[in-house]
């Protein structure tokens, strides 16, 4: 959030209960990906857990709040921008009354919609998980998310060229079979387009 909006200038046009929601929101967002937070979560697979995560956030905090030490004023609001971190923006109004304050719903989920799209760096697989990862019988979709932020060596984030690169790691041709090496490089083109 903060190499997304690095100058307080841009930081101080949200209002102080924004600001809350956008720093809050990173702590929250991915409460419904947590097995076991309703009755029915046995029967359910990790696969509809992480499809539904958003939507389970959402209902989370807004039923449980003070479990998260959120006032009851804000529940609501905050467990909207956690559901629209992972649906189309277009459902999510522009602004939405909180107390006395009208608060800038869809900028707060945009912000947090794109930071966590970019929290995918080598920091979210260590090695050991990441083994583990692969060796275990995890979800195709999980299996990716540990994929990616190992191929991933960085990202830089400019604010004044409004401008976001991706830098990902290379394939080293010396190492791997000619067939075999054009076939991770496809692989790997895949990846890059999907990120």
């Amino acid at each position: 959030m903060h190499r997304l909006i690095p100058d307080v200038k841009s930081f101080k046009k949200l209002t102080e209960r924004e600001r809350f929601y956008l720093l809050a929101s990173a702590w929250v967002h991915d409460v419904g990906m947590i097995c076991g937070i309703t009755e029915n979560d046995i029967n359910l697979d990790p696969e509809e857990i992480r499809a539904e995560h958003h939507k389970r956030s959402e209902k989370f905090i807004t039923n449980k709040y003070a479990k998260l030490s959120v006032d009851f004023e804000d529940a609501q609001a905050l467990g909207l921008v956690a559901r629209f971190h992972g649906e189309d923006l277009e459902g999510c109004r522009p602004t939405f009354p909180v107390g006395t304050e009208i608060v800038k719903l869809s900028i707060i989920a945009a912000y947090l919609r794109l930071a966590d799209a970019l929290d995918i760096s080598q920091s979210r697989s260590p090695s050991s998980n990441y083994a583990i990862c692969l060796a275990y019988n995890i979800s195709m979709s999980s299996k990716l998310h540990w994929i990616k932020s190992r191929l991933i060596s960085g990202i830089d984030i400019s604010p004044k060229d409004h401008s976001i690169t991706v830098n990902f790691k290379t394939l080293h041709d010396d190492y791997v079979h000619v067939d075999r090496l054009t076939m991770q490089k496809q692989n790997l083109l895949k990846l890059q387009k999907l990120v």
